[in-house]
């Protein structure tokens, strides 16, 4: 009961605490969805400069069975969160857990007394541009909004044994209307051993039926001297210049 009474005076410090920072480039999360957790919301989430920053503050644990409730909730809101963000974005993403100043709490969770929660935000690294931060806000905004429905993967239906083809149902077990045959029983003598096999003749040297006849290629001679139009005229004038010597060297020499 005091853990609830504690949580909720605290939330009205914090809220004021957290949409103050927004002067200083921090935007706020209220009331978020928890992914994972139906029924269940991240209280607080600040975008800013000096990273993203989950803030809780103490309540009824959601993991009461965990050792360390309040650390085991905060920590498995921070992861989910991380999942959310790009990878280059991730490692900014811390928790913290809010308390009233003067309390000593037993959980290992980070620790913030609420009035030093602006002071120790501010000075947290610079982690985000103003432009990521607008960007993160903006998608953290979409996917966690309570009012939406959760993006779910499709899972495949799976397929009922009696769905397959016939070719797929290679290990199918025996159906139990039909009883199978009985099996001869195994003789007990042992069988004649088989003959020797007949020796081989010798592999033919020279061609066989089942070598491919090679057929071989006649190559023709190619001619000295091609047919056309141009050696015909030439053999014409040669024979015109050619003729009359051997005309005249006939009727000298007889």
């Amino acid at each position: 009961m005091g853990t609830t009474n504690s949580a909720g005076a605290l939330q009205g410090p914090v809220v004021a605490v957290l949409d103050a920072l927004s002067a200083q480039g921090w935007r706020m999360l209220h009331t978020t969805r928890w992914p994972g957790h139906p029924g269940h919301t991240i209280e607080h989430i600040a975008v800013g400069p000096g990273g993203v920053v989950v803030v809780s503050v103490p309540r009824p644990a959601v993991h009461d069975e965990a050792l360390d409730g309040p650390q085991e909730d905060l920590s498995c809101a921070t992861s989910a969160v991380t999942a959310l963000v790009a990878p280059r974005h991730r490692r900014t993403v811390r928790g913290v857990l809010v308390v009233p100043p003067g309390t000593e709490s037993p959980t290992r969770a980070p620790v913030v007394e609420s009035d030093r929660l602006e002071t120790w935000l501010t000075s947290l690294e610079q982690r985000l541009t103003p432009l990521e931060v607008v960007l993160v806000s903006a998608y953290l905004r979409d996917r966690l909004n309570p009012l939406a429905t959760p993006r779910a993967t499709q899972v495949p239906r799976p397929v009922a044994p009696a769905e397959l083809p016939a070719a797929e149902l290679l290990t199918a077990e025996p159906s139990a209307a039909a009883p199978a045959a009985p099996t001869a029983p195994a003789p007990t003598t042992a069988a004649p051993a088989a003959p020797a096999p007949a020796p081989t003749a010798p592999a033919a040297t020279g061609p066989s039926a089942a070598e491919p006849v090679r057929r071989l290629r006649i190559r023709r001679r190619r001619r000295w001297w091609q047919p056309g139009s141009g050696t015909t005229t030439a053999l014409v004038v040669a024979a015109g210049v050619v003729a009359p010597w051997v005309v005249a060297w006939l009727l000298h020499a007889f």
